[in-house]
């Protein structure tokens, strides 16, 4: 009742395409970022399929700053490997400060946040967005997966309720207060915050 089948050997990389990519991490490591560009696009003028090699000319791209560039290949690296958390940053650093494109920055942060069991550096990158487009409507329900991270540290619970109390949202900021107070109650700059905040709801 055994079926065999034969197994799928991986294709073994073209062997001038891998001399070409060898050259370009030498080039890297030793700072010679444009050389190393030169070596990576002679190899994927041969190999069109490596996200490896993609990757690689978008993080190079990127670190001479020339984001407008690194968008496509960190895109085509991406079509070829999804998951590949660090490219994803470049191409959201390159539609962001390259293409001044946020809309598209924000989906790669969305697609981050989900993937990345720490999302809180890209939902922190999504609120600073949405805070500079007046879309009060996003940076509450970007605050509120914030403040519902289950590893929040203090300070960050405090600085969400900041941004809640900015935002006229008093009660979501005093029960984020409460939360730091009740496991941590000497924090006394807690209990300074939660003070003005009754005091704003005439508890004097």
């Amino acid at each position: 009742g055994i079926t065999l089948r034969p197994v799928p050997r991986p294709t073994p990389p073209d062997p001038v395409a891998l001399s070409h990519f060898v050259n370009a991490r030498l080039h890297e490591l030793q700072g010679h970022r444009d050389q190393a560009i030169t070596s990576l696009r002679a190899a994927i003028a041969i190999d069109t399929k490596s996200a490896t090699l993609y990757g690689a000319l978008a993080r190079n791209l990127a670190a001479l700053e020339r984001y407008a560039e690194a968008a496509l290949p960190a895109n085509k690296s991406l079509q070829r490997n999804a998951n590949d958390l660090q490219v994803r940053w470049i191409y959201y650093e390159s539609l962001l400060k390259g293409l001044g494109d946020t809309t598209l920055a924000l989906e790669q942060l969305e697609s981050i946040a989900r993937r990345d069991p720490e999302p809180i550096k890209a939902l922190d990158r999504m609120l600073k967005i949405h805070d500079a487009r007046n879309d009060s409507t996003s940076v509450l329900r970007t605050l509120d997966r914030i403040s519902a991270l289950p590893g929040l540290e203090e300070g960050g619970k405090l600085i969400a309720a900041q941004n809640y109390q900015i935002r006229g949202e008093n009660s979501k900021a005093e029960q984020l207060i409460q939360n730091v107070l009740n496991r941590n109650p000497a924090r006394g700059d807690a209990w300074v915050k939660l003070a003005n905040l009754q005091v704003v709801r005439g508890d004097t």
